[in-house]
C-alpha cells in the first residue's frame, strides 16, 4: 500500500448492490484521488454496521435507509451523506421449504428470524405485518440468528417460522429447497444510503466528498459495463437470469443528496409503528 494514501474504512453487505464499490476499488479509482479504501463485508447487516459506525470502527457504511434513520432517532450521532440506491429493496418473506405457513396466517404466534435488533430484517417485519391489525407482532416474536445461514438453520429446525431478506440474495436457498418464498415486501422508499460516523464527519469531510465523487461517477456508468451481469453472477453466486432481472430493477443514485421527503416518510412509518421514540428535524440526519 502507498503510505501517502489516506485509509478509509467502509462497510457494506456482501450483496450485489455493492458491486460499484468493488469495481471502483479494482480500477484503483480511489487511489487516484489519494485514498486507500479498506472494504469490510457485513453479512449481519445494517444493525452491525451502525454499531461499528457508532464506535468509529467504520468511517462510512452502505446501510438500509430505515435502519440508519431508526439509529439516529434513538440518539446516535451518525449522519447520512446521500442516497446510494434509489430503487426499493425487494424483501422476500421466507418460510422453511416444507412449512405449511402461508401469507394469510395469523402472524402473532409466529417467530421471525432476524440478523439482530435494529436490522432491516427486524424493522421490515413490522412494516410487513403492519396491515394485519388483528395480528400484531411484538419483540417476543423475534429470534436473533445473525445472518442468512443462521436463518436457514433456524427455519429448517423449527426454531423460527419466517425470515425477511432480499429476494435475490436468498434465491440460492430457494433453489436448494431450504426456503420457500411466500410473499414479497418492497420497501416504500429508496433502500440504501451512505452513512458516516461522527469522527468522519469531523475529520474526513474532504475525503467523504472525494469518495462521493468517485462512487457517483462509477454508478453513473456502471450499467455500460459489458460483462457486469457475469461479474455479479460470479462474485455473488447468483444465477445469470436472476442477475439480469435484478439489473432491470435496480437504480443507483449518482448525486450527493438525500431528499427530506424520504427521511420524513421513513420517520413517520417507524414512529407510527412505535419503533422510534421521536420525530426529528431532517437536519439531524444529513451531513
Amino acid at each position: 500500500m502507498n503510505p501517502t494514501l489516506k485509509t478509509i474504512n467502509i462497510g457494506g453487505v456482501p450483496e450485489h448492490f455493492n458491486m460499484p464499490w468493488h469495481i471502483a476499488i479494482a480500477n484503483k479509482s480511489f487511489e487516484k484521488v489519494g485514498l486507500n479504501i479498506v472494504w469490510h463485508d457485513y453479512p449481519t447487516g445494517t444493525g452491525a454496521m451502525c454499531t461499528d459506525l457508532n464506535n468509529n470502527t467504520l468511517d462510512i457504511a452502505l446501510v438500509l435507509t430505515e435502519g440508519i434513520i431508526a439509529d439516529i432517532a434513538k440518539g446516535s450521532k451518525l449522519k447520512i451523506a446521500q442516497t446510494y440506491v434509489t430503487s426499493p429493496l425487494q424483501w422476500g418473506v421466507h418460510a422453511a421449504y416444507n412449512s405449511q405457513i402461508n401469507v394469510d396466517d395469523d402472524v402473532s404466534n409466529l417467530k421471525f428470524a432476524i440478523s439482530r435488533k435494529g436490522s432491516g430484517s427486524h424493522l421490515m417485519a413490522y412494516v410487513h405485518t403492519s396491515g394485519k391489525t388483528e395480528n400484531k407482532i411484538t419483540e417476543d416474536n423475534f429470534l436473533i440468528v445473525n445472518n442468512i445461514d443462521g436463518a436457514a438453520e433456524a427455519l429448517t429446525n423449527n426454531k423460527a417460522d419466517l425470515f425477511l431478506w432480499e429476494k435475490y440474495t436468498t434465491q440460492p436457498f430457494v433453489e436448494k429447497q431450504i426456503f420457500k418464498r411466500i410473499d414479497i415486501c418492497p420497501t416504500p422508499w429508496p433502500c440504501f444510503v451512505m452513512a458516516v460516523s461522527e469522527n468522519a464527519q469531523s475529520n474526513l469531510a474532504k475525503e467523504i466528498a472525494l469518495i462521493q465523487e468517485v462512487i457517483n461517477n462509477t454508478t453513473k456508468k456502471i450499467k455500460e459495463t459489458s460483462d457486469l451481469n457475469v461479474q455479479i453472477s460470479e462474485k455473488y453466486n447468483l444465477p445469470l437470469s436472476q442477475v439480469n432481472s435484478w439489473l432491470k430493477e435496480v437504480v443507483w443514485n449518482s448525486e450527493p443528496i438525500i431528499q427530506d421527503a424520504i427521511i420524513e416518510q421513513v420517520q413517520d412509518t417507524l414512529f407510527n409503528l412505535n419503533l422510534i421514540p421521536q420525530i426529528l428535524e431532517t437536519a439531524f440526519y444529513k451531513i
